[in-house]
Formats: C-alpha cells, structure tokens, sequence
C-alpha cells in the first residue's frame, strides 16, 4: 500500500483542489428518483434462497426500487424447458413463478431480460459466468417465440395484463459483447424481432 501511495504523490501534486462548503442547516431539496427506479442483482435463481430473500427485505426496507433486472430467467437451473419425445416442448414455471412472487413480496416489480437461451432450445454449447447461461440464439426462431408467448401468457393468467403492462422487458443481455452472444448482429437482430412480435401479439 505505501508503494501505491508514493505512485499516487506525484499525481496528487499537479492536481487543483476545489474547497467545498456544506451547510447542514440548508433546507434538504427533493432529489432525482431516477436510481430508485431499478437496481440489477445477479440471476433468478438465487432468489429461491431464504438467505438472499431475507436481504433483499432489509435492502427494500430502506430503498423502495420500484424494478429488480437479473439474469437468467430461463437458465437450464431454473427447469423451465424440457423436450418430449415427439420433438414437442413442455414449459414448467414453478421456478419462475417463486422468482417473481419473491419480488412481488417486497414490493418490486420485474424489469425482465430474456435469456439466456434454455439448452433444449439453443444451436450451441457456449456459455457465460460459473452457471453456464448458454449465449447461442435459438436452433428455431418459432420455438423461442413459443417460449416467449408462453410466458407472457402465463403471467398474464397470474397477474392480469393490467400489472404485466407495468413491467419492462428486455431481448437478452449486452449482444454487443460476444461473451453473452455468441451469434451475429444479424442473428440478434432476428432474436429482437421474434421476441417483440411474440409479445405484442399478446398484448399491443
């Protein structure tokens, strides 16, 4: 540490300082609610943890975020997809359903990001971070859409679309990055397409 410090001293020397003054007595003045609007935290599925449930409580005690953003709604570790032997899917929402009432719990709505890409439905075996959310599009455009449909129906039948209106979605996370896409720009321009019209056909 004093290494660093004495690499910093020069740095420090060049630089102009401001003075600032602090009146406590100042009449406090409303601030932006912009950052209450959403906070990110990690995957979906760690919110089936009484632990980080109970810290999400102590967190929304004293905040009041409006949205929670997390990855992997449709991670393999959240058993939402399974492939029949006739080539069919079969859509199981149990772990999602205990994701969204968790929230729901404390008062916040989902800011929702599809992905990553379910491995019944995905052309590849890429993944990122130490749970593997697959970053490949879909083998078929019509069976994302299938899921997407039916999960925007599902909630829709939970909730009513009147609160489903409320929430944000989102198609995937940062295709810019090929760590998280491992398709073309094309590839997620067609995900994007597929996903929005999936949805407005639901609901406009």
């Amino acid at each position: 540490m004093r290494q660093l410090l004495l690499l910093a001293a020069p740095l420090l020397s060049s630089l102009a300082f401001a003075q600032v003054s602090v009146d406590f007595g100042a009449k406090p003045t409303k601030t932006s609610e912009v950052p209450f609007v959403s906070i990110g935290s990690d995957r979906a599925a760690i919110f089936l943890r009484d632990i980080h449930q109970r810290d999400l409580k102590a967190l929304q005690k004293e905040m009041k975020f409006k949205y929670l953003r997390c990855h992997g709604i449709f991670n393999e570790e959240m058993d939402v997809v399974k492939r029949n032997a006739d080539n069919s899917l079969t859509f199981n929402w149990t772990k999602v359903d205990g994701f969204i009432d968790r929230l729901k719990e404390v008062g916040i709505r989902p800011f929702i990001e599809f992905g990553y890409m379910p491995e019944p439905l995905a052309s590849g075996k890429e993944t990122c971070f130490y749970y593997r959310g697959n970053t490949t599009p879909p083998k078929s455009q019509a069976e994302w859409a299938q899921l997407v449909s039916e999960f925007v129906k599902h909630e829709i039948t939970r909730f009513g679309a009147k609160e489903v209106q409320q929430w944000y979605f989102e198609v995937w996370n940062e295709p810019n990055l090929d760590y998280f896409w491992r398709g073309t720009q094309a590839d997620y321009f067609k995900l994007y397409e597929t996903t929005a019209r999936a949805v407005k056909a639901i609901d406009p």
